[in-house]
């Protein structure tokens, strides 16, 4: 493993764990999206909602707005009318809301850190962290956009 790339190096370990995971069994996985491309973080994600779906515990830290916005997804994929769900999304897990708990990290005014649990519901997870920093990249992508088309470089 020592001389694999990352991917391979951070991927095996779950494929091996994945042979022995049974319903009832817990996996504590720290980290999964590192060093791996937003399509493997998203398909990390679907597989951890697998294992979720399949009976496994399973206790994830992440700093990635991919894989977390991934288990939203799949959330309300599951809420979806069944003929909606088979049609669109016809392989994904179903991932049952009310066996998914969330929390974030924020900083307070003070300084110090806090854990919050967030809203889990069938429409997904409530990730305010997350998603203001994505909708302040994408405000800036935009006004970027903007100026190059308006020749403001």
């Amino acid at each position: 493993i020592s001389r694999a790339s990352a991917i391979v190096s951070e991927l095996l370990p779950l494929a091996h764990l994945l042979r022995g995971l049974t319903p009832g069994g817990q996996l504590i996985y720290e980290e999964p999206e590192a060093h791996l491309h937003p399509r493997l973080q998203w398909l990390v994600a679907t597989t951890v909602a697998r294992l979720v779906a399949g009976g496994v515990n399973v206790l994830v830290t992440t700093h990635s707005d991919t894989f977390a916005q991934q288990i939203g997804n799949l959330i309300r994929m599951a809420a979806l009318p069944e003929r909606v769900r088979n049609h669109h999304f016809p392989d994904c897990p179903l991932l049952d809301h009310t066996r998914v708990a969330a929390y974030e990290f924020r900083t307070k005014p003070n300084g110090r850190s806090s854990v919050e649990r967030l809203r889990v519901a069938e429409n997904g997870i409530e990730m305010p962290g997350f998603n203001s920093t994505l909708m302040e990249l994408a405000r800036e992508a935009l006004l970027l956009d903007s100026l190059e088309e308006n020749g403001e470089e």
